[in-house]
């Protein structure tokens, strides 16, 4: 659909910005989610990353096809996805770090602190983080100290840092979508290439003359 579209109205930039407002409404609806959140809703925001992910790759290839020499189409083609990649190495390491940031400072306050206050003893923290992170509640009770009660509210304390973590990684990914949309619709880099959107083959393959003597073959 995208391609007829963007056939039929000579445009790619229209397209693209769409493609990163739907990034945007993913990622603030995964910024909305708690431990009480269905699970059916979760299938539902992945429509808006599967709607952007389809339209961004169609429009901006189209773009940088557009934008290079026709002797230069497929490595143009194969460098789009090679920077894909690397934004997404770099994406990780990013997003990697504002998670284990605010999962470390919640975890200290959620569970330990909440822990310690019901009596838990502080060498009994680790052993009973680990084993909540894992999902033993079998050897989180033999932990010495451990009690259902204190299961209960770490357990609790556990699942909010998570979804706290997350949240974070959520909204900046957001704001990365909202960079995204104001440069795209802000003509900084994306222009339509009307004149170029016609039938011409830019790169056609190259027909090798037939050899006579060899009966046809090339």
């Amino acid at each position: 659909m995208t391609a007829v579209y963007c056939s039929a109205v000579k445009a790619v930039r229209l397209p693209t910005c769409v493609a990163f407002i739907a990034f945007g409404v993913f990622n603030a609806l995964m910024a909305t989610i708690r431990t009480t959140t269905p699970e059916t809703h979760l299938w539902g925001y992945a429509v808006f990353l599967g709607a952007g992910l389809g339209i961004c790759l169609t429009t901006l290839i189209t773009a940088a096809q557009f934008a290079t020499p026709p002797s230069l189409i497929a490595i143009t083609s194969g460098l789009m996805i090679g920077v894909r990649s690397l934004g997404g190495v770099i994406g990780l390491a990013i997003y990697g770090a504002i998670f284990n940031a605010a999962l470390s400072s919640n975890i200290a306050s959620r569970v330990a602190g909440a822990s310690i206050a019901l009596g838990l003893p502080p060498t009994s923290v680790a052993d009973l983080i680990g084993a909540l992170s894992t999902g033993n509640l079998t050897g989180a009770l033999a932990i010495p100290g451990v009690t259902s009660n204190i299961l209960q509210v770490a357990g609790a304390g556990l699942q909010q840092s998570f979804v706290i973590a997350f949240r974070n990684v959520w909204i900046a990914a957001a704001s990365f979508s909202l960079v995204a949309v104001v440069v795209s619709e802000a003509s900084l880099f994306l222009v339509d290439p009307k004149s170029s959107f016609d039938e011409r083959v830019d790169a056609p393959l190259k027909v090798l003359p037939r050899d006579v003597d060899s009966k046809g073959h090339v």
